[in-house]
């Protein structure tokens, strides 16, 4: 027997209404409806528009589970987040389903030269599993054609991207 836990604290409420109609069917609803993401508003990038808690980037690249393209985009989101808009280093999580991603994107982070930069947890979807942070980059890094469908199952298994989205407060 089991009982569903129908409420969520982490999340603000689209994060959460995304999650719920995705994996719950729609019966989970956030604690925090009306939570606000703190980084103003840039009309002209949608990654730092505080009324857009969701945003997906593609990212064209060729490679398997690596690409350079995107951790070079997920680095320098991360770059802004603590530079340009004084976001803390530890309230930033990137995500990756393969730890060959994680470590181009923490490299990419060093090269930077951003302050704090090993305050951002980057890591595999188990690893991140009971974390939390203010703001996600999810990283899932498929470049090369057909190389897609032999890691699908691994991908867009449900648990696994449930984790990764459910681990966003307020931007994902």
């Amino acid at each position: 027997n089991g009982v569903m836990l129908d409420r969520s604290f982490r999340m603000n409420g689209p994060i959460c209404d995304f999650v719920s109609s995705k994996y719950y069917g729609g019966k989970l609803i956030s604690h925090n409806p009306g939570r606000r993401i703190s980084i103003p508003l840039n009309t002209n990038d949608p990654v730092y528009d505080k009324t857009k808690p969701i945003v997906v980037k593609h990212i064209d690249d060729t490679g398997t589970f690596i690409s350079d393209k995107e951790a070079e985009y997920c680095a320098g989101v991360v770059d802004n987040l603590i530079n340009l808009y004084h976001i803390s280093p530890d309230e930033i999580g990137v995500i990756s389903p393969f730890r060959a991603q994680g470590a181009l994107i923490r490299k990419k982070l060093r090269e930077r030269r951003i302050p704090d930069y090993d305050l951002v947890m980057v890591d595999t979807v188990e690893r991140m599993q009971g974390q939390e942070k203010e703001f996600m980059i999810i990283s899932l890094t498929v470049g090369r054609p057909g190389y897609q469908s032999e890691v699908i199952d691994f991908i867009e298994n449900p648990n696994r991207l449930n984790v990764a989205f459910s681990r966003a407060k307020n931007k994902l």
